[in-house]
């Protein structure tokens, strides 16, 4: 048996006003992209349990004209803790694949693709092109939580933000259609000459280009694959980086009340299977927008995030177990 602890939430009917900017115009609200193809992708979870049990993820950029930058961040699975972020170079057409693996109990990024930068050169700021591949894989561990006694770092969920977007063509910039863009040439670009008012007014706006999936292995138990949560016209308007926090609808043009507005427009459906072999269906449920804080350094109070109008405390510690059938003893 595996015990999931989840926040439950109480969804309200009427949408409550409040919070950061809201969107354009009533056209320009976020939803849930129509076309698998949007500026805002969720990986509702992730695993990296000993024994193999790893998660793979990947982001595709869909244009052929537009190299993106996008900011990754790995959130804790009980109170949303932050722990790890990082920006990813995409050319056009290009994909960036990382995989979860647990390295001596705890959750490891690794990654050998360019898209990422691994390293940056000691005492300086800038990036050179041999900063960017294979030179140096990552491995890197995501960071403790908050409270470690009621949380960790090897399950938890993903975010993928859109931060900008460029044109790359012969004619603007040099680069043939279809020819890869170097990563050097977009970190420039985005670091050099890239700020909040040309993201939100100019070239560099974020377009509905970016989609990912999934992979999630069971050890020796198999595997199986999933689509992200993919979000249309999110528009965020703000140069993200490393060196501050990022939270679902802030730094937006749309509002965390109208992020879960999109999220509720749907259906639940929970079809279950088990079969003779031991195959079984999992359900796994999180919410991405739950934002928990913690009040105490003591891990004795915690609070709903007040950025969520849906969000109530449902007891003191905002949690509720959730039992499933699991084929094979869980390896923890």
């Amino acid at each position: 048996m595996k015990k999931f602890k989840v926040c439950l939430a109480v969804l309200m009917i009427a949408m409550m006003m409040g919070g950061s900017a809201w969107a354009f115009n009533a056209t320009d609200h976020v939803k849930v992209a129509p076309n698998g193809k949007g500026d805002l992708l969720i990986f509702p979870y992730f695993f990296a349990y000993p024994g193999g049990y790893s998660t793979k993820i990947t982001v595709i950029n869909t244009s052929s004209s537009q190299s993106v930058v996008a900011k990754v961040v790995y959130r804790s699975w009980n109170w949303s803790a932050e722990l790890l972020d990082h920006l990813i170079f995409l050319s056009p057409n290009d994909v960036w694949t990382g995989t979860l693996v647990n390295v001596n109990g705890v959750a490891t990024l690794q990654s050998n693709d360019d898209s990422i930068l691994g390293r940056m050169p000691s005492g300086t700021a800038f990036a050179t092109e041999s900063d960017f591949g294979n030179i140096t894989p990552v491995n890197q561990p995501l960071g403790a939580p908050n409270c470690p006694s009621e949380d960790t770092n090897t399950e938890g969920y993903i975010e993928v933000i859109e931060a900008a977007s460029r044109v790359e063509s012969q004619a603007t910039t040099g680069y043939a259609p279809g020819q890869r863009v170097a990563k050097k040439h977009i970190y420039d670009w985005y670091y050099n000459y890239v700020n909040d008012f040309n993201i939100q007014n100019g070239p560099y706006s974020p377009v509905n280009v970016l989609t990912g999936y999934q992979e999630n292995s069971f050890g020796q138990g198999g595997a199986t694959l999933k689509q992200a949560n993919v979000f249309a016209d999110y528009f965020n308007f703000t140069k993200l980086d490393l060196s501050r926090p990022t939270w679902l609808g802030e730094l937006s043009n749309n509002s965390l009340a109208e992020l879960e507005a999109a999220m509720g427009k749907g259906d639940v459906s929970l079809p279950y299977i088990a079969k003779p072999n031991g195959d079984s269906s999992v359900h796994i449920f999180n919410f991405p927008t739950k934002l928990s804080t913690q009040n105490s350094p003591s891990c004795s109070v915690y609070a709903v995030n007040p950025r969520s109008p849906y969000w109530v405390l449902v007891n003191s510690k905002c949690e509720t177990p959730i039992h499933f059938h699991h084929p094979k003893p869980h390896p923890r």
